[in-house]
């Protein structure tokens, strides 16, 4: 992971959503690989509890991470996009949806909601992680860099 990239993460607050506690754990053990123990994260285990947290974190996500899937099953992660949106999600926030599966139709979906990015569950690991952040850090604003 690049330099900026980094600086990017650490500097950041990280916010995970995602209904499954293995995936809560999987996704901020990588975080912590690539950010250290000093990385900001804050993290949601509903549709609702995510809204809830946004409110109470008015504008301080830098990185969003989002489960495609999360319960109840008629919600989905795009659909909590545009909740979170309304709640005060910064626009300047990195934005990344990801699933265990991810079609084409649902990536289109997402970039279209306003996803930076989609990752697949499990490309989630530092290697790919890190390529992402260096990714998304090169194309963000001046200001979330």
């Amino acid at each position: 992971m690049s330099d900026s990239a980094r600086a990017a993460l650490v500097r950041g607050h990280v916010f995970i959503v995602d209904d499954e506690p293995f995936g809560l754990e999987r996704v901020t053990a990588v975080l912590r690989r690539l950010g250290g123990t000093g990385l900001a994260i804050t993290t949601a285990g509903s549709f609702e509890g995510a809204i809830e947290t946004c409110v109470e974190h008015h504008g301080q996500f830098g990185l969003v991470l989002i489960n495609f899937m999360l319960w109840p099953g008629d919600a989905d992660g795009i659909a909590l996009l545009e909740e979170l949106r309304a709640t005060g999600l910064s626009d300047r926030a990195l934005i990344v949806l990801y699933s265990i599966s991810m079609d084409a139709p649902t990536r289109r979906r997402a970039l279209a909601a306003g996803f930076d990015d989609t990752l697949l569950s499990e490309d989630i690991d530092v290697t790919a992680f890190g390529g992402l952040l260096d990714r998304l850090t090169a194309l963000a604003p001046a200001g979330v860099r």
